[in-house]
């Protein structure tokens, strides 16, 4: 017995959930890449460009880049409908239902680190 029907796959709303979920994993993983470029200040422009990069902030952008390789690695591989693209979407699945927790925690990260260092982000010290 299989887990999944194979006539099952041939229906239009399940190609179209699969077509979705995978545009929703390329987008995620574009998106991810990008914003990991813009927190180690590859895309920044110059007026932002004159504090110095925060510790705290570079983790979660290298947190960002391993998300962003593996969403669209992932995407790639459903797309070719490969044995490791399901995998990785597994696995992409698994990141997505972690991502309330691992959002809380970044979102503590950053707000220590702009509280640490506010004269970088315009507030006067000691206010």
């Amino acid at each position: 017995m299989k887990f999944f029907p194979t006539e099952q796959y041939s229906k239009p709303w399940w190609r179209a959930l699969q077509i979705i979920a995978t545009v929703w994993v390329l987008v995620g993983g574009f998106l991810a890449l990008q914003s990991s470029a813009i927190m180690f200040g590859w895309l920044t422009p110059p007026a932002l460009e004159q504090g110095t990069p925060l510790s705290e902030v570079m983790y979660v952008a290298r947190l960002f880049v391993v998300l962003g390789v593996l969403y669209v690695a992932a995407g790639i591989g459903l797309l070719l409908r490969t044995s490791w693209g399901k995998v990785l979407g597994y696995i992409a699945c698994a990141t997505c239902l972690m991502a309330v927790p691992l959002g809380t925690a970044m979102a503590f990260i950053m707000f220590f680190a702009i509280r640490k260092n506010q004269g970088q982000f315009g507030a006067r010290p000691g206010v």
